[in-house]
C-alpha cells in the first residue's frame, strides 16, 4: 500500500489480489464533487499526478463515487443488552487505515475481557471495555484530527516544518518502528 497526504486530504492506492489497486482518495468537499465531475481522462490525468506516477500514468479507473465522511464517537458504548464497536462506535479520518485498526482493537479487548464460561453480557466487564476503548477511541480522534489539520496546511514554512520531520521518520528505521508500533497498539 502507498499513501500521499495533500492539503485537501489523503491519496491512498491499495493492492489488489489480481495485480490491480483499489485507489481511495479522501479530499475536502469542493475537491471531491470536482473530481466526481471530471471525464476519465481528466479525472485519470489528475490522479496520476496525485499520486506522484508512482505506478506510471493512470491508464483506466472504474466507476468513481464518493460519499460524505463523518467523524463521530457514541456517548455510550453500552445501552442495555447492546454494545457499540468498530464503525458504530466511532469513526475517524480514514488516515493510513487507523479506523479499522481501532475497530480490531475493540475486538481484541471484548475477546480478552471474556473469560471461558463467564456469560458474554457481563456489565461489569462490558464497562470496563467500554471506558478503556472511549478513551483510546477520543484519544485517536484528536490525534487524527491534528494530523488532518496538520497535513491541511499551506504555509510554506510550516509545510517544509513537516516534510522534514516525515523525511526524518521515513530514513531512521528505529524512529520508523516505534511510529508503526504506536499506530499498531490499537489493534493490540
Amino acid at each position: 500500500a502507498w499513501q500521499r497526504f495533500l492539503d485537501t486530504g489523503p491519496v491512498a492506492l491499495l493492492p489488489l489480489s489480481n495485480g490491480m489497486c483499489s485507489i481511495v482518495w479522501s479530499a475536502d468537499t469542493a475537491l471531491a464533487e470536482e473530481l466526481l465531475a471530471l471525464g476519465d481522462d481528466e479525472f485519470m490525468a489528475r490522479l496520476s499526478t496525485a499520486t506522484e506516477h508512482r505506478l506510471g500514468a493512470v491508464t483506466s479507473t472504474s466507476e468513481r463515487a464518493g460519499f460524505p465522511l463523518n467523524w463521530h464517537l457514541v456517548r455510550h458504548w453500552l445501552c442495555g443488552r447492546v454494545l457499540f464497536i468498530g464503525d458504530a462506535a466511532h469513526g475517524v479520518h480514514p488516515l493510513a487505515g487507523q479506523g479499522v485498526n481501532l475497530g480490531f482493537g475493540d475486538v481484541a479487548l471484548l475477546s480478552a475481557l471474556h473469560a471461558p464460561g463467564d456469560p458474554i453480557g457481563d456489565a461489569l466487564r462490558l464497562r470496563r471495555f467500554e471506558r478503556q476503548r472511549k478513551a483510546e477511541a477520543a484519544t485517536a480522534m484528536h490525534l487524527f484530527t491534528a494530523l488532518k489539520l496538520f497535513y491541511g496546511q499551506t504555509n510554506p514554512l510550516l509545510c517544509r516544518v513537516r516534510d522534514l520531520g516525515m523525511g526524518m521518520v521515513e530514513r531512521n528505521a528505529a524512529i520508523k518502528r516505534q511510529v508503526i508500533r504506536a499506530a499498531m497498539q490499537n489493534m493490540a
